[in-house]
């Protein structure tokens, strides 16, 4: 294991887990969605750099409008959403094998998302595999007045499992992760499993291809 992250994992206690492109791949999952409601509704299909320049970065409405001009957002959603009956969450692994090694070796397991905790986010983690009943906990948008890139959650859920934030280890696949993980204190690896995946522009983070390479490093 890379010397970065076995230090990080030995101190670990805690390791709280990105929902978005960490445990599932979203990204591709809407930008597919997205292509199929534009050819029921008979619009162009818009390009994967196209779709990744704005997903995300502003509202999903105001993606729709820069991407189709002028539409009814409100139809185009509807579709959208029809879309979900067909195209399902691709998980990145079974994470249930990521809890059970987790527990094998004496850490706990969280969820920390900017998500709703909703009827979409329940569909989320059963795609992954997550038994949310081992969860230490699980924080999204309603338990912070701040979401990501602010560290509010990760400190609150270090109050909540009364740890040290340096017990605690962050894993996700953006910027605004990174950014909460510093802004918490706590420590934090990436994985290149999200739209934007870490070069060396960071080159002091430890990072892995995906969450499955937990296992893969502890046990080699």
């Amino acid at each position: 294991m890379h010397r970065s992250l076995l230090s990080i994992w030995r101190k670990t206690k805690l390791i709280v887990f990105d929902v978005d492109d960490t445990l599932l791949y979203t990204y591709k999952n809407g930008f597919t969605k997205i292509n199929l409601a534009a050819q029921n509704l008979d619009y162009d299909l818009i390009s994967f750099e196209r779709f990744k320049q704005l997903y995300g970065m502003m509202s999903f409405e105001d993606c729709i409008s820069c991407w189709f001009g002028d539409i009814d957002v409100d139809v185009f959603i509807s579709e959208y959403r029809l879309q979900s009956r067909t195209v399902f969450y691709e998980p990145v692994c079974d994470f249930s094998t990521i809890q059970t090694f987790a527990r094998k070796t004496g850490k706990h397991v969280g969820i920390f998302t900017n998500g709703k905790n909703d009827d979409r986010l329940s569909e989320k983690l059963k795609a992954a595999g997550v038994d949310t009943d081992k969860l230490l906990c699980l924080y999204t948008q309603e338990n912070v007045s701040e979401p990501k890139p602010s560290g509010e959650g990760l400190i609150k859920i270090s109050d909540f499992c009364k740890l040290a934030r340096t017990e605690i280890t962050y894993i996700g696949d953006s910027q605004s992760d990174y950014m909460a993980s510093i802004h918490a204190g706590t420590n934090f690896i990436g994985v290149n499993t999200g739209i934007r995946p870490w070069g060396e522009d960071v080159p002091s983070m430890a990072n892995i291809r995906d969450i499955t390479k937990l296992i893969d490093e502890n046990t080699t």
